[in-house]
């Protein structure tokens, strides 16, 4: 049980005590390090002493941060202990964590019962249940719940939240709960190690770094914690390991100890996603990663920025780009009036939540994606969304993957008669099989890793990330991710690469939309001149 006292009964009255007192009411690292305790691992109790990371946390945090990490930095224990300080200093507080099981929330709490039982300075509570802890003198309440509880967070009136392991919740809305029941003043922190790229966590992340969100990002590597070295004099670095030294300015201690910590896990493999020396490591998936990871570094490096985004729509016989924020058409490039393209594309069944249709756009001469549509599309209508697509790249190539659900988007197209559809050698149209997946994708592969083709979507990127060979030997999405501009990619680097595309396809001039000269008539949003792509390219 906590220490009960009467207010302030226990605090000297000297200048130097009520100095003391105040220092710790207003320096939360002041108090931390002057009266609470932790357990070592060794298994001793010994005083609170932030160690670098702890430390370069504090000295960076802001009201709203999201933390992605290597393992055992002691996050959760300087983040629960800053949240005691508000706790016991600061009236009204309302301060809760949230864990991704229930087990990791027990443990938090306990954390925090020690903090109160061992502290050198009194600090009386009242309620002490499973869930929360009260203190009486300030009117505060510190408790904590698990994702995933039913309106856990919702009609509280918040003050600081601690979002533990957030990447691995099964349902983000908890973050979103949490964020709306916050005050004002609401401090936040979502931390957690990584958990694959194109998942929910991994946008958030991508949107603070690129400052298109209020969290601040902090990211900590193995090597920025001095205990993760292992001095040795008969240590001799091989070829990576002298390339990871030269890149992050490592000792021989810590590639020793990198070295030495891979033998000991079960997984080596998953070294990158669970002790990252950058962010980017931090989200790779388990699995083998089939895309070279530092070719996709420089991919991402090299995007261009988004020229236009929106949707292109078809009105009255004609094709009319229509400007939206948040469209599922995504231009780079516009169309140059002499230039060729490819579209490449994966359909799906259009149901929310699941696979995306995607398109993608190449540049037959210079291989590179010049735009994208992805969204959620029924089979048919991503047949007639293609035809527009390919009305406004020059009448470019469809090469539309076939297996179900995309023979119905190939079915669409024929009976639009658009006039340039890919077929094979064998004139037929690309269907996936075992053979010709593994052909294609070997093919996306040693694409990306020459640079021979061009990538601007960052959704085609991170799917190449966690794209992997499993367990079972197939090649596949890493679990809860997608893999349908992977497939694009994958369609373009085969065409591309290793046949004469200009040859492989048959001409149907009797679509609805085009003009007696056999080309499309093409209009633009009056509303919005400028940002319509190619106003000036194409007559």
């Amino acid at each position: 049980m906590s220490k009960k006292i009467k207010k302030n009964k226990n605090i000297s009255k000297s200048k130097k005590d009520m100095y003391q007192l105040y220092k710790m009411a207003t320096d939360p690292k002041f108090f931390i390090e002057s009266v609470l305790f932790i357990i070592d691992k060794d298994r001793r109790k010994v005083p609170f002493r932030f160690n670098e990371t702890q430390r370069k946390y504090y000295e960076e945090m802001s009201d709203l941060g999201v933390i992605i990490k290597a393992r055992k930095q002691g996050f959760s224990s300087v983040i629960a202990a800053i949240m005691l300080h508000a706790c016991v200093f600061t009236e009204n507080t309302r301060a809760v964590i949230v864990s991704h099981e229930q087990k990791a929330t027990s443990r938090l709490l306990e954390r925090i019962k020690y903090y109160i039982d061992t502290s050198l300075m009194p600090i009386r509570t009242e309620k002490n249940s499973e869930y929360e802890i009260s203190f009486p003198d300030t009117n505060s309440t510190f408790y904590v719940g698990t994702a995933g509880q039913k309106a856990f967070g919702r009609g509280d009136d918040i003050t600081h939240a601690h979002l533990s392991e957030f990447c691995f919740y099964e349902k983000p809305d908890i973050i979103t709960s949490i964020k709306e029941a916050g005050t004002n003043n609401l401090k936040m922190v979502l931390e957690s190690t990584a958990n694959g790229a194109g998942t929910y966590s991994h946008n958030m992340w991508l949107r603070a770094i690129k400052k298109e969100s209020a969290y601040k990002p902090h990211f900590f590597a193995w090597w920025e914690n001095p205990k993760y070295s292992l001095p040795s004099k008969s240590f001799v670095p091989n070829e990576e390991e002298l390339k990871i030294k030269e890149k992050y300015n490592l000792t021989t201690g810590q590639l020793n100890w990198r070295r030495n910590h891979m033998k000991e896990m079960p997984d080596p493999e998953l070294f990158q996603q669970e002790y990252p020396a950058c962010w980017e490591e931090a989200f790779l998936t388990s699995g083998k990663m089939m895309f070279d990871f530092e070719s996709l570094q420089q991919h991402e490096q090299s995007m261009l920025p988004v020229k236009w985004r929106g949707d292109v729509v078809q009105d009255k016989g004609k094709v009319r780009l229509i400007p939206e924020e948040k469209g599922e058409f995504t231009v780079w490039r516009s169309p140059g009036v002499k230039d060729d393209y490819l579209i490449t594309a994966d359909a799906s069944h259009g149901v929310k939540g699941g696979d995306f249709s995607v398109a993608d756009v190449w540049d037959t001469k210079t291989w590179e994606q010049v735009a994208q549509f992805r969204g959620h599309i029924n089979p048919d209508d991503f047949g007639d969304k293609l035809q527009l697509l390919g009305a406004y790249y020059n009448n470019a190539i469809l090469m539309p993957e076939t297996n179900l659900p995309g023979n119905s988007t190939h079915d669409r197209l024929l009976q639009l008669g658009y006039p340039r559809m890919w077929y094979g050698l064998d004139g037929k149209p690309f269907k996936t099989t075992s053979r010709t997946r593994a052909i294609v994708i070997t093919a996306a592969r040693t694409c990306v890793s020459d640079m021979s083709v061009k990538l601007n979507s960052i959704h085609t990127i991170n799917e190449c990330r966690t794209f992997i060979l499993s367990k079972s030997g197939r090649y596949e999405a890493a679990e809860n991710c997608f893999d349908d501009c992977v497939i694009t990619l994958s369609l373009a680097s085969h065409a591309l690469k290793n046949l004469s595309i200009n040859t492989m396809f048959k001409s149907r001039i009797n679509s609805s939309l085009l003009t007696k000269d056999g080309k499309y008539d093409i209009i633009y949003n009056t509303a919005n001149d400028t940002e319509a792509p190619g106003k000036n390219e194409i007559v």
